[in-house]
This record gives structure tokens, C-alpha cells and sequence, in this order.
């Protein structure tokens, strides 16, 4: 059994912030901020004004001339080391 440790006001007011960002990331087109890194695209892509990419195929944001980008995301807190996906190559380095 898993103990609430929040009490209710409090857990009120956690969910009522939870929700609020959620909206604010629905109005950028994530449909939920626990899932796929949506909390970290968001954030993202409210420092750069990118505009998300529909789907899950292909890059992940446009700007506002119409480039693309595939994002990628590190915590240096957490990470020593990264890597790229392995679908990289010189073809889509030049996208």
C-alpha cells in the first residue's frame, strides 16, 4: 500500500497545478507532459518559440521560417556522457 503523504489541501493544489500546465502544453500541441519528454519539449519550446511537429515520424519543431529540428536534451546533473539516435546520418544532418 502506498502512503499519501501529501495532505489534501496540498495535494488539491499540486493537482490544480499539474492541470494548468498540462493546458498550457496542450496549447502547444503535447498532449501530455508525462509522457515522450513533453514536460522538457516544453519547456523547450517556450525559451525557443519552435512550433512542435505533428507526429512521432520525422523532426520535432520548426521555427518560425520554417526550418526543422530534431531535438535532443541532456541533464548534466544526472549525465556524464551522451550519444545520438542511431538512425543519424549525413542526410539527415543536412535536413
Amino acid at each position: 500500500m502506498i502512503k499519501n503523504i501529501l495532505t489534501h489541501d496540498c495535494s488539491e493544489r499540486y493537482s490544480q497545478e499539474v492541470r494548468k500546465l498540462q493546458a498550457l502544453a496542450t496549447k502547444h500541441g503535447i498532449s501530455d507532459i508525462f509522457q515522450d519528454n513533453g514536460g522538457k519539449l516544453l519547456q523547450v519550446l517556450l525559451f525557443t518559440g519552435l512550433k512542435i511537429l505533428p507526429g512521432r515520424e520525422g523532426n520535432d519543431a520548426v521555427d518560425e521560417r520554417g526550418r526543422e529540428y530534431e531535438l535532443k536534451s541532456v541533464n548534466i546533473e544526472l549525465t556524464s556522457s551522451f550519444s545520438t539516435h542511431h538512425h543519424m546520418n549525413p542526410g539527415i544532418i543536412e535536413k
